[in-house]
């Protein structure tokens, strides 16, 4: 009979095996922990599942991301299912928490991104900017390289294994965030572009820059920048095809809706941000 902890490496193995993403794989070790204190799968009960949702809301864990590891935790128990580790799935009939309290995001106005960049300083200014003219994730501004961005082709390429999507990713380079980048360049020869940081962190030098800003702090969080990126994008006249395409879609119609954008159509999306 396999122990728990065999079974979470077994587990993260087949997940590397089938190409999940870094991101997915961290999140599913996160949703995994919540098994540690049980030596074996089959200990967990339907009562047990009760206590674990107990749990997290005494943490202060928010609806939306207790049915998140539910639904995550159930499809484990599949796969163990599956594999006849256990008869029985504990996480089938779980009552789903109110989701009232879900995480509520919203895009910044043209004068509040202008606010944003302005009392923003250095590192962080830089950061923003990227956020805004590309409307990559949190964790690829994070890990973005030097070497992903092509001066002479105005282009930053975002490698496969880097991306949600599995895919080479490639984004015209904005002569706004050109020239930030090329400042902030002046004297770092580091090979990632910015410090190395929690995204904890970073969200909050966002809210510190907003909030010296002046711009009102609710629904405000790093994937409020990709947000709008978006709307931007929208509210200038670009293609909704188009901006699926730079905002990078997992699903495979997307993806092929990308791949029929040229440079050029590319270039005049990005370059209609009107901030």
């Amino acid at each position: 009979m396999k122990t728990t902890e065999e079974f979470t490496k077994e587990y993260l193995e087949y997940l590397t095996s089938r190409g999940k993403s870094r991101s997915t794989i961290k999140n599913t070790i996160t949703t995994l922990n919540v098994l540690k204190k049980y030596r074996y799968l089959k200990e967990v009960s339907i009562d047990e599942v009760e206590k674990m949702i107990k749990g997290m809301q005494d943490k202060g864990n928010k609806g939306q991301t207790i049915n998140f590891k539910m639904e995550r935790l159930c499809q484990i128990y599949n796969y163990a299912i599956n594999k006849q580790y256990v008869n029985i799935n504990p996480f089938d009939d779980y009552t789903r928490v109110n989701n009232d309290d879900a995480r509520y995001r919203r895009a910044l106005t043209i004068g509040e991104v202008r606010k944003l960049l302005g009392a923003s300083k250095g590192e962080y200014r830089c950061r923003w900017t990227v956020h805004l003219y590309t409307g990559l994730r949190a964790s690829n501004v994070a890990n973005l390289r030097w070497s992903w961005i092509d001066f002479d082709n105005n282009t930053i390429s975002i490698p496969a294994s880097e991306y949600k999507t599995k895919s080479n990713v490639i984004f015209p380079l904005h002569k706004r965030l050109r020239c930030e980048l090329e400042k902030y360049r002046e004297g770092n020869d580091s090979e990632l572009v910015f410090l190395k940081k929690s995204l904890n962190a970073i969200r909050k030098m966002l809210r510190r820059d907003c909030d010296r800003a002046g711009i009102d702090l609710h629904g405000i969080d790093l994937h409020a920048l990709r947000y709008t990126f978006a709307s931007s994008l929208l509210y200038g006249g670009t293609k909704i095809e188009v901006i699926s395409a730079l905002l990078g879609h997992k699903n495979i119609s997307t993806t092929q809706k990308y791949l029929n954008y040229d440079k050029t159509t590319l270039e005049e999306g990005i370059a209609s941000l009107p901030y």
